[in-house]
Order: C-alpha cells, then structure tokens, then sequence
C-alpha cells in the first residue's frame, strides 16, 4: 500500500471501530404486551418516515455527542474526541492488560450505549492493523483519530451533532466492507 492509501485504511477503520465502541449496545425491543389477533387482510400503506431503529440510532448518537461536547459548546474537538476514546477503551479493557477482545466489547456494550448494527468481531477486525483479533490502546487510539479526521467533513478541526451522527452511520449503518477491501 502507498501511503495514502494507508491513511486511508486506518481513517476508515479507525472510523468503523470508533463508532463501534461509541455505540456498541443495542437495546432489545420492549416485550409485545397485547394479544394478538387474527387480522382482516388490508391494503397496508408504505411506511413513510425514517427506518426503524433511525430513531434509537439517533438518540443514541446525541447522547454520545453530550458525552463527548465536554464544554458544552455544542461542538467535539479533537482532544475531547480523545479523552472519550480514551475513557471509552477503558471502559472495554475489562481486565486492564492494555487490549480489548471481542468478548470484552460484549460485556462493556451496555455501559457504553452501544451500537448493535455491527458485532464487537466486527468492529474489532475494522482497525486491528495486525490482524490478530485484538484491540490494543495504540490501535483504537490511531483508529479513533483517523475517525475524527474522516467525520471532520467540513475540516474545522470540530464534529457537529451532524457530523457525528452521519459518520456513525457511515460505518455502522450499512454492512461494512471486509478489512482486505477497504481502502
């Protein structure tokens, strides 16, 4: 690889695992209460509106963004983007040794309201530079700097509301691509 294309790779991964870990856990839809009952077949309209789950998606994106506007200013600078990563691996790092496995992520998901449009392996594999299946600091913090970088569209060195939620979907809303195609 040249090295904008690997520049490239690990903006795109660091992107992937960042909004993995921004939001790892999905919730479960609440148990279906009403009976139910044998319906009359009608015409039923199309749907109109956003996707299910598009509106959990975005909550949860504006509830990381708060976490993240430290300040308050309404806007995330690198440097709270880090602390967050930073915060956010420890969190994952269950037993401290400076790595993150997938079962790891798994168990850490609700306490970080995470996303469940990937799995923990998934989002893993998005910026493991040495392919072995584990997270370690270094990699999670290059990817999550890369991701800053990439969400960063109108390159103010700042992430709006906006610019975090579409690059969280970016990633996480359609099936990521494997790692050996990014890139």
């Amino acid at each position: 690889m040249n090295k904008r294309s690997d520049h490239e790779f690990i903006a795109t991964m660091s992107l992937a695992v960042g909004l993995a870990l921004a939001g790892c856990a999905g919730e479960a839809p609440p148990p279906e209460t009403a009976p139910r009952t044998a319906a009359t077949p009608t015409a039923t309209p199309a749907p109109s509106g956003p996707a299910p789950g598009a509106a959990a998606a975005t909550d949860r994106a504006a509830g990381q963004f708060a976490r993240m506007d430290r300040d308050a200013d309404a806007s995330v600078t690198a440097d709270e983007h880090e602390a967050d990563a930073l915060a956010m691996f420890a969190t994952m790092d269950a037993d401290g040794d400076g790595n993150v496995t997938a079962a790891e992520m798994d168990a850490s998901q609700q306490a970080l309201d995470g996303d469940a449009r990937m799995t923990s392996a998934e989002k893993i594999a998005v910026i493991d530079g040495d392919g072995d299946g584990v997270l370690s600091a270094t990699e999670h913090a290059a990817g999550a700097s890369a991701m800053f970088v990439r969400m960063d569209t109108d390159h103010d060195n700042l992430l709006s509301a906006a610019e975090l939620e579409a690059g969280h979907d970016a990633i996480l809303g359609a099936e990521a691509p494997p790692v050996d195609e990014l890139p």
